[in-house]
């Protein structure tokens, strides 16, 4: 009984992470498409903070799961490396430009997405 719940509440944890990771991909996807129609807020800053802010928890707490059980260390390599990405995308603006960090995001959020659904299907 207890084991089934663990499933379902993992299985939360990573359904979330591939929510969010997917919302950031689509945020920088439909970004450049919607800025000419769209308010100024979806192009700010505040908007990756929050999805960032909202992330870190979600792929820690997923990434247990990874270790602790199977000990699959690809998901772990998804799952840290897309969120190192997401962060590092954050910071890059400022130096590096906007296309840096929608290319970084992008490549992020894929990583998280498939460290996610990777980590779903361990056994």
């Amino acid at each position: 009984m207890e084991s089934t719940t663990i499933k379902k509440t993992i299985s939360w944890w990573d359904w979330s992470g591939v929510f969010f990771s997917g919302l950031c991909l689509v945020h920088c996807v439909a970004t450049p498409v919607l800025l000419a129609s769209a308010p100024l807020w979806v192009a700010s800053e505040w908007v990756h903070v929050i999805i960032l802010i909202a992330l870190v928890p979600i792929t820690f707490i997923a990434s247990r799961r990874a270790y602790r059980i199977p000990r699959r260390y690809s998901v772990i390599f998804f799952l840290s490396s897309g969120l190192l990405v997401l962060v590092a995308a954050v910071f890059v603006e400022e130096s590096m430009g906007e296309f840096a960090e929608i290319g970084l995001t992008i490549v992020g959020s894929v990583l998280l997405i498939i460290g996610h659904l990777k980590n779903r299907h361990c056994p």
